[in-house]
């Protein structure tokens, strides 16, 4: 495999390592980012390939990318924050 980023959670626990290596896989690793979004542009700029949440480009908005499959299933980890409503702002 030529150049590749991932993001973090593919390769915290070796999980994402372990898949490749079973199928005789060693890419090269460049860049390490959690950012999905980065990962997708870079490949859409021809710096490699790079293994996003699938949700990152279904809206079709990152032009230059071809996405496919990636088999066995990854689990992608998300957080999500919202602020807590205290008090009833009035006009």
């Amino acid at each position: 495999m030529g150049k590749a980023a991932t993001s973090g959670n593919w390769r915290v626990d070796n999980k994402g390592d372990k898949i490749l290596a079973a199928h005789g896989v060693r890419p090269r690793i460049l860049i390490e980012t959690p950012y999905g979004l980065t990962i997708a542009i870079l490949a859409a700029k021809g710096m490699g390939i790079g293994l996003v949440n699938p949700s990152v480009v279904a809206d079709g908005m990152i032009g230059g990318i071809l996405a496919r499959p990636f088999e066995p299933a990854v689990n992608f980890r998300a957080r999500y924050s919202c602020a807590r409503r205290t008090a009833s702002i009035r006009p």
